[in-house]
């Protein structure tokens, strides 16, 4: 999600002068002409806070076309801003945005996300995800995320080499280890069946717990490792640890 926003940024960068508030160290990704002030992201509750105030203060010495929100979790800063400044609300939405379990994200979140002036979801699901949240459809429009190829791409056979499985078909799982993504069900339930029928197959994990998302796990990488022992597929599966 923060290369996401660094890109919606590096659009725009060169249209509009950005103000850009977000976590610690964020300023090292924007442009000199551009201000970057930094929040503490220890808590959400306190970085929102820190975020008003701090877009509060900034809004009286500059004019603002818009204000836009990374996440459902920036939307209250995002939509409060905008209706003192008599402004548009963009809130950029992710899947977990929408159906977090979380209640107390439930009852507070969810409603400043539906005030938003437009809301874009990272996929048609997404948006669906969001009608059934009670968002507007005409508000609502999708932009997914693309993807930059590096200059320098890893050729295949280098990969094989570095993890020594030349001869194997390969399943790769890449994203942040958390339990919504099923990980430990699927070594569980579905791989078993897959290495019956392609003994030749491994999988390559590639990721690691979000650290600092609102929706905080410390067991995932623990309980999927657990799976891989119990069913005996040390040999068969790799974690890269990144």
């Amino acid at each position: 999600m923060e290369r996401l926003l660094w890109n919606v940024y590096d659009q725009l960068k060169g249209k509009y002068t950005i103000t850009l508030i977000g976590p610690r160290q964020c300023g090292n990704f924007t442009d000199k002409k551009d201000v970057a002030i930094e929040c503490d992201e220890s808590s959400v509750f306190r970085f929102l806070f820190q975020a008003f105030m701090q877009a509060r203060r900034a809004s009286r010495h500059n004019n603002y076309a818009m204000c836009i929100a990374g996440s459902g979790v920036t939307a209250p800063v995002t939509v409060l801003i905008s209706k003192l400044l008599g402004i548009p609300s963009i809130i950029y939405t992710h899947g977990l945005d929408l159906v977090t379990s979380n209640p107390v994200y439930q009852l507070v979140f969810i409603p400043f996300i539906r005030t938003g002036s437009t809301i874009i979801s990272n996929s048609n699901n997404t948006a669906r995800l969001a009608i059934n949240k009670g968002i507007k459809k005409e508000k609502i429009c999708v932009l997914s995320p693309g993807v930059t190829l590096p200059k320098n791409n890893c050729s295949d056979i280098n990969i094989r080499n570095h993890f020594n499985i030349n001869n194997k078909k390969i399943l790769l799982i890449a994203g942040r280890l958390t339990p919504r993504k099923g990980i430990t069900e699927f070594i569980n339930n579905a791989f078993p069946d897959i290495l019956k029928q392609h003994p030749d197959t491994i999988l390559i994990l590639a990721g690691t717990e979000p650290a600092k998302s609102i929706k905080r796990t410390s067991n995932t990488a623990i309980k999927i490792k657990e799976a891989v022992s119990k069913n005996r597929f040390d040999k068969d599966v790799i974690f890269t640890g990144y």
